[in-house]
């Protein structure tokens, strides 16, 4: 986790010094609509977009994720509370 946190500052950088480099005033049409400004602007608005829809789309998938742990958490809670006399066991199993 954090070398994707890690990664995902790099990239950052590296697309605020892409955009800080290259400022010329472009015109972006979509349909009707027109925006002018500077490439660096539309660079790093494009960018915090594309950073959000990725979040937004994998966020079903971490809820669910969430939602699981939650319940395998409650059965090993259940389990437990069935079975008071079984021994926990040693990390050597927990570690795979």
């Amino acid at each position: 986790m954090q070398f994707l946190l890690f990664f995902a500052v790099i990239i950052a950088i590296f697309a605020v010094i892409f955009a800080v480099q290259n400022t010329a005033v472009v015109t972006i049409s979509f349909i009707a609509w027109r925006f002018q400004g500077s490439l660096a602007l539309i660079l790093l608005i494009a960018f915090g977009l594309g950073a959000i829809v990725s979040v937004l789309v994998s966020l079903p998938a971490s809820m669910k994720r969430g939602r699981l742990l939650a319940q395998y958490k409650k059965k090993l809670q259940d389990i437990k509370r069935e079975n008071p006399d079984q021994e926990e066991p040693s990390e050597d199993i927990l570690d795979g």
